[in-house]
């Protein structure tokens, strides 16, 4: 019985792992330089860092290569507000360091590669969802190193000028390497096992929990058997105990009418 139970126990731990995972996602740990940015009023991170301490995108790809992913956006404010999604092209700074262009300015550049499923999303206060987006890698892409920056963008006019609309954004870095490696078509680079993790394991529990169900079926027909078995041998040893008594009492009886 023990034996079926660590069975079952088992197969319960894999059904839940991605369980777990996926409830994780809804209380995301922000990474200290996101989380230190409270006063922007809003954050954004990776749904499924990898490596998990990570708060950015990695991903080798082949030309062609098409990859769904998500992040996790939140509205730190009390008030209701609208936030844009959009890969933003790169670009370097006055000082060298790379920065990204505006939603205004990007044009055909690596940001154009990533394309968010809701690009506009509005948050209530306190607020936090998952975002989906796909990364499309070109067919035409020569290899080497690129990158684009996945913004989150709230705009508000100017308290002062209502002419003048004030934005402010903050940009996960995404950095992707082209290589030869064959072409991911409809996946999810870092997530998707989740998905397939979760039916396989969900498959496997229910054949457990099916054949823990058969298993105890068949030990109690077992056992009833056995119980039927025995009584019956009991019922019978008990017959010709009797049957043995009343021929030893009969010649005896016999025995003394003849005396």
């Amino acid at each position: 019985m023990m034996k079926k139970l660590s069975l079952l126990v088992a197969t319960f731990t894999l059904l839940a792992l991605p369980l777990q995972v996926g409830m994780a996602q809804d209380n995301v740990d922000l990474p200290p330089e996101i989380a230190n940015m409270q006063s922007e009023g809003f954050t954004i991170v990776p749904a499924n860092p990898n490596p998990p301490e990570s708060s950015n995108f990695t991903f080798e790809l082949g030309p062609g290569s098409e990859v769904r992913e998500s992040v996790i956006i939140k509205n730190l404010s009390t008030e209701p507000a609208t936030f844009y999604l959009y890969g933003a092209d790169p670009t370097f700074s006055q000082q060298g360091t790379k920065a990204y262009k505006t939603r205004a300015d990007s044009g055909e550049g690596e940001g154009q590669w990533i394309t968010f499923d809701e690009p506009e999303v509005l948050l209530q206060g306190g607020e936090q969802k998952q975002a989906f987006f796909t990364l499309k890698i070109p067919q035409d892409t020569s290899f080497g190193e690129y990158r684009a920056g996945i913004a989150m963008e709230k705009t508000k006019k100017d308290i002062n000028n209502p002419n003048i609309t004030i934005a402010t954004r903050l940009v996960l870095h995404t950095d992707m390497t082209i290589t030869n490696i064959p072409p991911t078509k409809d996946g999810q680079a870092n997530g998707v096992w989740q998905a397939y993790y979760f039916w396989i394991s969900l498959t496997l529990f229910l054949v457990s929990l099916a054949a823990l169900i058969w298993i105890t079926f068949e030990e109690n027909k077992e056992k009833a058997a056995t119980k039927r078995s025995t009584a019956k041998k009991s019922k019978t040893s008990s017959a010709k105990t009797k049957r043995t008594t009343t021929r030893k009492t009969t010649r005896k009886t016999t025995t003394k009418k003849k005396k």
